[in-house]
């Protein structure tokens, strides 16, 4: 069996297409119901890292913000190049 393994800008994608703010158990069981619950994802590096640490991720690089206890997507978001080859 192949590993489940997305680019993390998935996730992204998925809350720009839902336009939602979401508690942080929220956003995670949508990403796992969107991605599966064995998912892993990829950053541009390529380095597969397991599914619980995307928000800290997402969170580390400024792609996500909290507001009260919201998690949405930076107003000023930028992704790199990664999609775009």
């Amino acid at each position: 069996m192949e590993p489940n393994i997305m680019h993390v800008h998935q996730v992204i994608y998925m809350m720009q297409e839902s336009g939602k703010t979401y508690e942080a158990d929220e956003l995670m069981g949508d990403i796992r119901k969107q991605f599966g619950d064995d998912v892993q994802f990829v950053a541009c590096s390529g380095i597969p890292f397991p599914c619980d640490e995307v928000i800290p991720f997402l969170f580390d690089r400024n792609k996500i913000v909290l507001e009260g206890e919201k998690i949405s997507l930076h107003p000023q978001l930028k992704l790199c190049d990664s999609d775009k080859k």
